[in-house]
């Protein structure tokens, strides 16, 4: 039933393969994320970078979050050109949805 049954996600495997003028080659595992690996590697980070992009299209194992970056911000550069980032007051908005006191 598609109005009640939701997905429960247990993680995904990244995989990669070359495709050369010779064709395509074997397909070699590059990780298999978890919501453990996500937090063995974010435990390492110095701090923990806010999202920009919208929350609703934020999934907590299927959308990795960004990594802190050194003397500058993360920009509009990192979501898909089709999402909007959220303006201020959409945020603030959804924050005071989820409960969070003003």
């Amino acid at each position: 039933m598609p109005d009640r049954d939701m997905p429960t996600y247990r993680g995904y495997i990244v995989e990669r393969a070359e495709i050369t003028a010779e064709g395509q080659q074997d397909w070699d595992e590059i990780a298999r994320v978890s919501d453990r690996y996500i937090i063995r590697r974010i435990e390492t980070w110095p701090m923990q970078t806010p999202e920009v992009i919208d929350p609703k299209y934020q999934h907590p194992l299927l959308t990795f979050p960004l990594p802190p970056m050194v003397l500058r911000e993360w920009g509009e550069d990192v979501t898909h050109s089709d999402l909007p980032l959220p303006s201020l007051e959409d945020m603030y908005q959804q924050y005071n949805e989820e409960g969070v006191s003003e």
